[in-house]
């Protein structure tokens, strides 16, 4: 399921001032509502495990486990070190990306500070979700997530006491 094709990428890179890669992450979280609502209905309708992933695991999947950990109640805390426990294998990751032609293309012609993993990114990522849509939860909802699929979601991933 990909998050976005090519028309709303041009179209997005055209309307937005994307300084920084927490402003990549959050014209992401804009522009792919719908595929990351999608992303969550079948994460919380799965009849068993489920993965999502991209290319490095840290970006797309960041942005998706960030809003999935949000819905859950994690702490922002948490969801930043999650986040930043990408750094640990990110020279491996981008070793192992430089070795297909297709991502040298692509990993040569990304801004300088799109190959990190920073807290500040995910910290400032959240505050812009949080300062526009109140929550993750709010923000799934904005995306078309169904309450229902939210308390099913909370239901197959999360232990009651």
């Amino acid at each position: 399921m990909p998050l976005f094709d090519g028309a709303v990428r041009d179209k997005a890179a055209e309307s937005a001032d994307l300084a920084t890669l927490a402003d990549r992450y959050f014209l992401l979280a804009e522009f792919a509502r719908a595929p990351i609502a999608r992303c969550i209905t079948v994460l919380a309708e799965a009849g068993g495990p489920a993965i999502y992933h991209c290319a490095a695991g840290k970006d797309r999947t960041g942005v998706i486990s960030a809003v999935l950990l949000g819905i859950l109640g994690v702490s922002d805390e948490i969801i930043v070190a999650d986040y930043a426990a990408s750094r640990e294998n990110l020279d491996a990751i981008i070793e192992r990306l430089l070795a297909s032609k297709g991502y040298q293309d692509m990993l040569a012609a990304l801004p300088p500070d799109t190959m990190h993993a920073e807290p500040e990114t995910m910290i400032t990522l959240l505050a812009r979700v949080r300062e526009r849509y109140g929550s993750m939860r709010d923000y799934a909802r904005a995306a078309g997530v169904s309450d229902a699929t939210l308390a099913h979601l909370e239901a197959r991933v999360l232990e009651r006491a």
